[in-house]
């Protein structure tokens, strides 16, 4: 069942790590995100996710390339395609994330901003439902795709 509304943002940031609360309709989600090794780890549940980094300076982009899931790897040809875009605008983290799993496809894809701390604006906004998100700059782009025709 796919459920349509606001989703709101909450970022908690150390010197050490981040956690990412998102309040989606009727659902809750948690995750802690660390540095090791030039990789992004998330913990999220019973699930540790290694994402690789590629940036410029206009955008960051996280892509998964590793999962475990109860300290057990998840095979190449099972694991989903996650991939999250980031960029700043007038004072604001903008982000989109896709995710698809094999022989299924797309299961979700949200975008959105957070506000800045001292940038003059209040913290911890989203208007993701929204076509205009936080005039976000966002690209609207399929996954790639891996050979066979699956995405990844």
């Amino acid at each position: 069942m796919t459920q349509h509304g606001p989703i709101r943002f909450e970022l908690q940031a150390d010197a050490t790590s981040e956690v990412w609360t998102r309040h989606f309709p009727g659902k809750t989600m948690q995750s802690r995100l660390t540095l090791a090794g030039g990789r992004i780890v998330e913990r999220l549940g019973a699930a540790r996710l290694e994402f690789e980094l590629r940036g410029s300076p206009q955008k960051l982009e996280m892509r998964l390339v590793r999962l475990h899931f109860l300290g057990v790897p998840c095979p190449r040809w099972l694991m989903p395609t996650i991939v999250a875009d980031e960029t700043a605008s007038e004072g604001r983290l903008c982000f989109e994330v896709q995710a698809s799993l094999p022989l299924v496809g797309r299961v979700t894809r949200y975008r959105g901003h957070l506000e800045v701390p001292g940038s003059g604006r209040s913290i911890a906004r989203s208007a993701a439902s929204r076509p205009d998100a936080g005039r976000c700059a966002h690209r609207r782009r399929p996954l790639p795709r891996r050979p066979g025709g699956r995405a990844r």
